[in-house]
């Protein structure tokens, strides 16, 4: 795996603090001084900066299932506002707010990064719906 196919992979966040933020905007705020105060030795992204040019997209991730003694596999569909690309802070924004939850008291919850996974679609045995670009939830403890 090449750096080259993570997105913000300096980016430090722990999912498991925070409920949902109602803005975008709530969110980068708290992310930033997150960022400043907790990870010191990480930049602060660029947030309008656009990291995916394709308004939609898949993001997997793992959550631990008690019954199960072992890890899910969760893939959601995020959408741009503008269904046209994403900016780092929307990205960053709409995948917060669809999986913290799920992540609160996992304790892989840390963010590390987004890796490209390829094109896929949200059921993998449908070749008739359309592929979206696929990234991974890199989280650890």
């Amino acid at each position: 795996m090449s750096d080259a196919q993570i997105i913000a992979k300096d980016i430090c966040w722990d999912f498991s603090v925070f409920p949902t933020f109602g803005t975008k905007e709530d969110f980068i705020y708290q992310l930033k001084e997150y960022v400043s105060e907790v990870c010191r030795y990480n930049k602060v992204p660029l947030f309008n900066e656009i990291v995916i040019e394709k308004g939609e997209v898949l993001l997997q991730y793992l959550k631990w299932d008690e019954e199960e003694d072992d890890y899910d596999e969760i893939r959601i569909k995020v959408t741009s506002d503008n269904n046209t690309n994403f900016s780092m802070g929307e990205l960053l924004y709409k995948m917060h707010n669809s999986i913290c939850e799920d992540l609160v008291e996992d304790e892989r919850c840390f963010f590390e990064g987004l890796m490209y996974g390829g094109e896929d679609n949200m059921e993998d045995d449908d070749s008739n719906k359309p592929k979206l670009p696929l990234y991974f939830v890199l989280t650890g403890s």
